[in-house]
């Protein structure tokens, strides 16, 4: 029931937002559930109309590979089998059953035509607010489209949590941003005030979690703007081997969100399995704007990770990447 009425509302939103037609007997239902977890793979095999984007880069970075039929992860007994509420349609009689499912399980399997129309994602924020007031008069619920907004790392989100829930204080993430190419997630931490700077809580402003995957290490910045003209950055301490990135792959975690990379988190009120998809989004004593410079930061500090690798730049940050060149990237 919970499948099919997923299929019913996307089915919807392509036809109200794209004109395009489609229904249950369109989408390859495939499943790969075990008695511990639900997991669902459902492809949208559309007519004479494709995306030119349809990977999630948080989701498939280089290290991750959308699954092929009848495949198992590494070290996993269960395949990725056809549902039993399966109702893709099988076309073409000259083709064997499981030639046509597999086919039709490539994502970038698309055929060209004289008809093919390529569709784009807006993310405007007009069309944002089209799409919000299209899911507001289709579902019954809301908060089920709009409340999975955690990172494509949720064991790094939860470790992040932990880090701010603490001494009596519970702090939260109220936004986070993914650098794929340099792996270095971005926490902007909200009600969770502590700087290794100054060696106490800071009144106003609050602090970033950096955490570079790469390198495998987390380390404090802040909003604050004493910190800023010293270009504070703490110490990097190291990441506990349960969240490591070579320990991730090994995880059963699918990641499917939807969301573009820039994602608003809702507060969580404490560390668990669900913690990003409960809690308080907006206060006023903490729903400030993020500042241009904070995205600056974060891209100087990916850089020079990233530099750091190639033996370019040292990690003291005496070289570090000129602000010019650094805005010359954002813009291009």
């Amino acid at each position: 029931m919970m499948v099919a009425l997923l299929i019913e509302h996307v089915c919807k939103a392509l036809q109200e937002l794209y004109r395009v037609n489609c229904s249950a007997e369109d989408v390859f239902n495939l499943d790969s559930s075990t008695d511990e977890k639900f997991s669902r793979h459902l492809i949208f095999q559309l007519h004479d109309v494709a995306f030119k984007d349809n990977i999630h880069v948080g989701v498939y970075t280089r290290n991750r590979n959308f699954r092929l039929y009848k495949s198992s992860k590494i070290g996993k007994p269960v395949a990725l089998e056809v549902a039993e509420d399966n109702k893709f349609s099988l076309t073409q009689s000259d083709i064997s059953e499981e030639n046509q499912y597999f086919l039709s399980s490539l994502i970038s399997n698309v055929r060209f035509s004289d008809t093919l129309r390529i569709l784009t994602c807006d993310t405007s924020q007009e069309n944002k607010q089209k799409q919000v007031e299209y899911f507001s008069s289709t579902s019954t619920s809301v908060e089920n489209i709009e409340g999975f907004q955690g990172s494509p790392y949720p064991e790094v989100d939860e470790f992040v949590l932990s880090l701010v829930n603490k001494n009596g204080i519970k702090g939260g993430i109220r936004h986070w941003n993914y650098f794929f190419p340099e792996e270095l997630l971005v926490y902007d931490i909200c009600k969770y005030r502590w700087c290794g700077n100054i060696g106490r809580a800071h009144k106003s402003n609050n602090i970033m979690i950096l955490v570079d995957l790469k390198n495998e290490v987390w380390y404090q910045k802040c909003h604050d703007p004493v910190c800023k003209a010293e270009n504070f950055k703490s110490n990097r301490f190291p990441l506990p081997a349960e969240v490591c990135l070579l320990s991730l792959l090994k995880e059963e975690e699918e990641f499917t969100t939807d969301e573009t990379i820039n994602n608003e988190t809702k507060n969580p009120h404490k560390p668990s399995s669900s913690m990003l998809s409960k809690g308080i989004l907006s206060d006023p004593d903490w729903d400030n704007g993020i500042d241009d410079a904070y995205f600056l930061e974060a891209i100087e500090d990916a850089e020079l990770a990233d530099a750091a690798e190639n033996n370019l730049l040292s990690y003291n940050g005496v070289d570090e990447i000129p602000d010019e060149l650094i805005i010359k990237v954002l813009q291009e």
